[in-house]
């Protein structure tokens, strides 16, 4: 099972859509996931529930599963509105964007809370889209 968790429109068609983890723990079975990918949803959810919300995502996860995690990199942002590249309108039109957004944060802020088992396969900031990826694998 391929899953898309976000409250965007889901891109692809071979995955499953799911905008909330209370549907996604319903539908999707521990270890039963061949792919996840979390699209600007972990900002869906204040700060201290973020490790929570990673820990039932990744439980969903079989060995040899892929997951990626996209978001808003506010590092990025800051820079570039300190920089005049953006302005207060945009910065915050980009940040919310989605009507669900709870939180912000960086790269540095997620990593760390990835488990043992997922090893990080690629991560990077794309300055274009103001993102930041972060592709890993179950391996145990």
């Amino acid at each position: 099972m391929n899953i898309y968790l976000s409250s965007k429109n889901c891109p692809n068609e071979n995955y499953t859509h799911v905008s909330d983890i209370f549907s996604f723990d319903k539908l999707v079975l521990d270890s039963e996931a061949r792919s996840i990918t979390c699209d600007c949803f972990l900002s869906e959810f204040s700060l201290p529930d973020v490790d929570s919300v990673i820990k039932k995502i990744f439980s969903k996860l079989r060995i040899g599963a892929s997951i990626t995690i996209i978001e808003k990199d506010i590092d990025l942002l800051c820079l570039k509105y300190t920089r005049d590249e953006i302005t207060m309108e945009q910065l915050n039109d980009f940040i919310f964007t989605d009507k669900s957004t709870c939180s912000t944060f960086n790269i540095e802020f997620v990593e760390p809370k990835i488990l043992d088992n997922i090893q990080i396969e690629e991560k990077f900031i794309d300055s274009e889209q103001n993102m930041f990826v972060i592709k890993g694998r179950r391996v145990k």
